[in-house]
């Protein structure tokens, strides 16, 4: 886990979450995420002008979202299973990356994910592991096909090509929930506002223009990839979009010039104590 949460900036999987939301939710004045873990999603709205609220079951982890990722933000600390005190039609993100398959009654807590949407709102669930294929979930997988009842007006997608679609530059294309058996995991996007993708320019996907931007820390001080796990590499490796070895400089300012780099995650924006 903590390698998880100490690399996320770049893990493809964060990615295709970035992804997710700006081809649906690219510039949301609120954002509400269900298991906000330290914040990393929170803190890239954040940086694009959202007021943002996240919640977990983990106290330290909002701990270290308020004291070093996203001060900012109003966290709370709940179950979702119990109460949400919450007022309902408020957000114009609603959004939960790489937990909605943890979260029991499914039905129910989707059901009052979809009543905090505003009536320009759109719902991102993403990184759901799928059951039918080989993963990495310590949590329990599901299907694409047997969530499509759930989200009948929701656009699917394999989390690979959401990625790809962020290193690309262009709009992520959806798959019916049928196609998706083989991949290892998919996401969805949804609500009253749901629009067709646009093109993944960089919105919420990059850094802010003028962000102070350090060298990936997966890099050794040759500019190697250094793997922090066996685990690791074996997850994040094979859909790495940035190269086994950079030219890139310890820092630099988001620029064009640096653009490229920041978009491969050889370059990333860490919070100012990180």
């Amino acid at each position: 886990v903590a390698d998880y949460f100490a690399h996320r900036w770049s893990d493809p999987t964060y990615l295709a979450g970035l992804a997710l939301v700006e081809a649906h939710c690219p510039a949301p004045s609120t954002a509400f995420e269900l298991a906000c873990g330290i914040g990393h999603h929170l803190r890239a709205l954040a940086g694009r002008g959202a007021a943002v609220t996240g919640v977990d079951v983990v106290f330290a982890k909002l701990w270290v979202a308020r004291h070093w990722v996203v001060p900012g933000a109003t966290l709370i600390c709940l179950d979702a299973a119990g109460e949400w005190p919450l007022p309902t039609g408020g957000f114009e993100l609603v959004a939960c990356h790489d937990a909605f398959y943890f979260l029991e009654p499914k039905a129910a807590i989707l059901a009052r994910l979809r009543s905090l949407l505003s009536t320009d709102g759109v719902l991102a669930i993403g990184h759901v592991h799928n059951r039918e294929a080989t993963n990495f979930s310590a949590g329990s997988g599901m299907c694409a096909a047997e969530l499509s009842p759930m989200f009948p007006d929701g656009l699917f997608y394999d989390d690979d090509e959401l990625t790809r679609a962020l290193a690309e530059g262009r709009a992520p294309v959806a798959s019916a929930p049928t196609a998706l058996s083989g991949v290892e995991a998919f996401a969805i996007a949804a609500g009253p506002a749901l629009r067709p993708a646009q093109a993944v320019l960089g919105g919420l996907a990059l850094p802010p223009a003028g962000a102070v931007l350090s060298r990936n820390p997966l890099y050794d001080d040759a500019g190697r990839l250094a793997w922090p796990s066996p685990r690791y590499h074996r997850e994040y490796g094979p859909r790495a979009t940035y190269p086994p070895q950079t030219a890139a400089p310890l820092t630099a300012i988001h620029d064009a010039a640096h653009r490229a780099q920041a978009r491969r995650r050889e370059l990333v924006h860490l919070p100012e104590r990180w």
